[in-house]
């Protein structure tokens, strides 16, 4: 799940000249490259969550000798 973060943050990245001042203002509306982000980072972390019970599930399958 870790290595997922890591891949997110790769895809995403903060463009040269990104407005600062107005991405801190207090009635600012959400950008929609933050909707993509998000939509990205869920889909990551709900996929590596999904690998690490599979591969958790092989493990305990495999110590209790079942298939």
């Amino acid at each position: 799940m870790c290595s997922s973060w890591g891949v997110v943050m790769k895809m995403k990245s903060i463009p040269e000249g990104f407005p600062f001042d107005s991405a801190i203002e207090e009635n600012s509306q959400p950008m929609e490259a933050d909707k993509e982000f998000h939509v990205i980072f869920w889909n990551y972390f709900i996929i590596g969550t999904l690998f690490y019970l599979s591969v958790l599930k092989l493990k305990m399958n495999k110590e209790s000798g079942r298939k």
